[in-house]
Parts: C-alpha cells; structure tokens; sequence
C-alpha cells in the first residue's frame, strides 16, 4: 500500500469582485474547496478561502505560504477567477487590476510560471498541486493582441508538479448561474469527497470526462504534470488484492472490529457535509464563519 506521510498544506483563492464584470460562483467555489480540503487533513493558509485579492495580495499570500511549506510537504494551490494567457505564459487576474495594454499584464496579474517556480523553491522535496478555474472567457482579453481568455499550458514545469486547468486552451468555461458551483469546481468536489485516495493523474481525467459529459461536450479540463510516483489527496487507494481482504474481514464479527474515530472519517461524508455546510451558509449559518476578504475559519465536524 502506497501511503501518504506528507504533511498536508493547502491555500485557496477565489476573485469574484471584478469591475464591471463581476462573477457570481467563484466565492462559493473558493469557500467550499476550503471547507472540503480541510476535511481531508489540510492545514489551511489563514485557515480559509482567501477573497478578491488585488494583485500585491495574491504574490504577498503565496510567498508567505511557500514559505511556511515544511520540507518534503504536499501543497495544494486552488484558484478560481479570471485568467489570461499569451505564447509565453499564463497570468491570474487580480480585482482592481486597471490593464489598459498588453504591456501591463507583467506588472498588473500574477504570473503562473512565477507561482509554480516559487512553490518549487520553497518546497523542492515535495509534490506542488495547482488546480485553476480559470479559463472563463474574460472580456479584457479582446482588447489586446495576441492574449487570449482563460490560462493555457505553460510547458516545461518542474519535477513534482501537477497543474489542472478547467478546461483547455481557448475553450471558455461555463458558470451556470443556477448552480452552486463552476462545472469544474463541482465535479472535483464530488471526485475528492467519494474518491480521495485516487491518484492525482487519474482523478483529473475523471473530473474532465464528468465535466465534458456535464457541459454537453463543450468543456474538457487538461493538465500537465512532472509527477512520476502515485499521488493522492490522502492515503492512495489500496491494491485490489487488498481490497478483496478487507472485504473479507468485514464478515468477521462486530465485535472483533476496532474502530477508532480520527479527522479522517469526514472524509467518507465530505459530500453531503458540504452540502449541508453549504445550506447553513445559504440561510444565514454562524456570522463568525462568513467569508470575507481575508479568509473565514472553517471547522469540520467533531473538530
């Protein structure tokens, strides 16, 4: 059995405040991926989502995480917002960013390759996972020649990286504004809550066969990794062979099992505990656990 001993980092983003063209499902996104990487043992930068950052922001919160990364540490970097992308790289798109020329997106958005080469810097011994919901179609794109929307493979990226993009490049991302979460949000939800111990690699290509299936064929999350060793949200699934016994000794007596609760049993539940999380929030919930620009404090059950 392959296991999992990495200490477990996370740092979650999500920018909805853009002017004039704010989104609506990404602060849900964001605030949901926290609630349910915490659920799986994930020590939370500020302990939860962070909220429509300006550019400063975003580089100031993932040197600080970088930083804090233990040797040999898997971290985990979600995002969800805007993004754009040109020959040469891929860039995050900050709230109050005022681009006026292509000239500006060095200065004014946040560089993938640079995100990907300071988590490689800070945690060289260990597995950096970046998940991005990104490549909605950013109006601001069309002003500039030869920048596009949404973020595209950047290549060449360093051992022990794994980037997923919701979708590939030049096909929009789609928000349905009567859904809770993006489709590619939704469905790594889903995957990570009933499949945690799937490898990384074929977790991915499974959200995107979900996602193609969800979005009538319109939408196929890719990635792009230097990962050469299976890698699991948390303890990868066991060999069949290792399956078969232990469904062999749940025919053992009750009385012979010994079950020990640890954090690791709300990963069973993570489904319908977001939901349930997600319909206390909906009506109201605890003030002291609404998200905010900084970040919120998010506690799984029986913490």
């Amino acid at each position: 059995m392959i296991t999992h001993a990495a200490e477990r980092h996370a740092i979650v983003i999500g920018n909805s405040d853009y002017k004039p063209f704010a989104l609506q499902v990404t602060t849900t996104d964001a605030t949901d991926m926290a609630i349910q990487l915490k659920s799986m043992g994930y020590r939370l930068f500020t302990n939860g989502p962070l909220l429509d950052l300006n550019r400063e922001s975003i580089e100031t919160a993932i040197d600080e995480f970088a930083q804090s990364l233990p040797s040999g540490a898997d971290a985990v970097l979600y995002y969800s917002g805007y993004g754009l992308s040109n020959d040469r790289d891929s860039f995050l798109l900050p709230i109050n960013n005022n681009l006026k020329f292509q000239s500006d997106l060095r200065d004014r958005t946040v560089s993938l390759r640079s995100i990907v080469e300071i988590l490689k810097s800070y945690n060289p011994n260990g597995t950096n996972v970046l998940l991005l919901d990104a490549n909605r179609n950013n109006p601001l794109s069309s002003s500039f020649l030869g920048v596009h929307s949404g973020l595209q493979k950047i290549r060449d990226i360093p051992e022990g990286t794994f980037i997923g993009y919701a979708a590939s490049t030049g096909v929009w991302s789609s928000d349905d504004l009567n859904r809770r979460n993006s489709s590619y949000t939704s469905q790594l939800l889903e995957v990570m809550a009933t499949q945690p111990g799937l490898g990384i690699k074929a977790m991915h290509e499974l959200v995107s066969t979900h996602v193609f299936k969800l979005t009538n064929t319109t939408q196929q999350p890719v990635s792009e990794d230097r990962i050469f060793s299976k890698w699991c949200f948390v303890e990868c699934q066991t060999s069949r062979l290792s399956q078969v016994s232990s469904q062999a000794s749940a025919l053992n007596p009750i009385d012979k099992i010994n079950v020990k609760p640890t954090r690791n049993y709300w990963k069973i539940a993570g489904g319908v505990a977001i939901a349930l999380i997600a319909i206390a929030a909906a009506n109201g919930g605890d003030s002291g656990n609404e998200p905010n620009r900084i970040g919120v404090s998010l506690t799984p059950p029986g913490q």
